[in-house]
């Protein structure tokens, strides 16, 4: 009997460990997905979802790693994993009773689940779990509880150097959303340590959803691409004119006033992105974009290097192939 227990519990164990593991890993490929939906569901804004993404998914990991480890099996870390699944599910029962559907984010984007099939799913867990710690036997001498320690704090630990992000700044009053600044207020230090915030003076024109909204996810993370003023660029890895362009911006991009720049790139040559922002002197948010997407994006009297000067989504100036000019841009920039 007891021998056939064993051969249970390990079974248990080692299914629950890939359930977790598994669970775990479709959430960081990607992990943007999963921390906006942190942030649709309120319980995080941007400047504190990818902390609070990526301590979630260290936690997920770190208890299916110490499943099939001997260490305070019984007394720590089954009944920490029933209880990770017990907020979930209560998470889950709410979504029901609202009536919200859609993907519960369980499997990321790999496998998505109804949040009915999520608390289903996890109801089954927990019952596996209260099996496990039925016929599990637990030696009282010899237990380290530093190394359920150690196991935790390396899962979280890769989780924030695996998926590294760049902190929020301050938030700034005139703005509604982070990252930020993404408005034209500006922060003045002075002397006693504190601040003096002087609000734009010209708000811009009325702001208009651009056609770029839609595709506002650089280096990984939001932009509010349609408020302030926004350079956004369209270039070609491997094109020289475009890191001409390119190097033209790093030395615009020196003035503090002058507005970010975003990058789109064309899929042609992806592998020669790290090479055209050496060229360039300096590295811009970019995503990359499938060939026939930049173009119809870009628009189809437009050619590489595509340069255009956005404020509160209006486009103000654009300049497609050889018509860039660094000094006209910069006056545009300034009126």
């Amino acid at each position: 009997m007891e021998k056939r227990n064993l051969y249970i519990s390990w079974t248990l164990r080692v299914f629950l460990f890939a359930l977790f593991v598994f669970s775990a890993v479709t959430k960081m490929f990607p992990i943007f997905p999963f921390e906006k939906q942190l942030v649709d569901l309120g319980f995080a804004d941007w400047c504190l979802a990818p902390y609070l993404a990526r301590l979630i998914i260290g936690v997920e990991l770190g208890l299916g790693i110490a499943l099939i480890q001997n260490h305070y099996l019984k007394r720590v870390v089954i009944p920490a994993t029933a209880l990770l699944l017990v907020v979930f599910c209560i998470h889950l029962s709410y979504q029901i009773a609202i009536g919200q559907g859609g993907n519960c984010g369980c499997f990321g984007q790999f496998i998505e689940m109804t949040p009915t099939e999520a608390l289903i799913k996890n109801i089954v867990t927990l019952g596996l779990l209260a099996w496990l710690f039925k016929i599990s036997k637990e030696k009282k001498d010899n237990q380290r509880f530093s190394i359920v320690l150690l196991i935790g704090a390396f899962s979280i630990l890769f989780m924030f150097m695996y998926f590294p992000f760049s902190p929020c700044g301050k938030k700034c009053p005139e703005c509604v959303q982070y990252p930020c600044p993404p408005c034209d207020t500006v922060f003045v230090p002075i002397s006693n340590g504190g601040e003096i915030i002087i609000p734009p003076v010209n708000p811009g024109p009325n702001p208009v959803t651009s056609k770029f909204s839609n595709l506002n996810v650089f280096d990984g993370r939001p932009v509010s691409i349609d408020k302030g003023k926004k350079i956004v660029c369209f270039f070609m890895p491997g094109c020289d004119h475009c890191r001409e362009a390119a190097k033209a911006l790093a030395e615009l991009s020196k003035d503090p006033n002058f507005p970010k720049v975003y990058i789109y790139f064309g899929d042609e040559e992806a592998e020669k992105i790290p090479e055209f922002f050496e060229v360039a002197g300096k590295k811009y948010p970019y995503q990359v974009l499938g060939i026939g997407e930049f173009f119809t994006l870009m628009g189809t009297a437009g050619e590489t290097p595509g340069i255009l000067y956005l404020w509160n989504g209006n486009i103000q100036k654009s300049y497609f192939g050889e018509q860039f000019n660094k000094d006209d841009l910069k006056q545009t920039c300034n009126k």
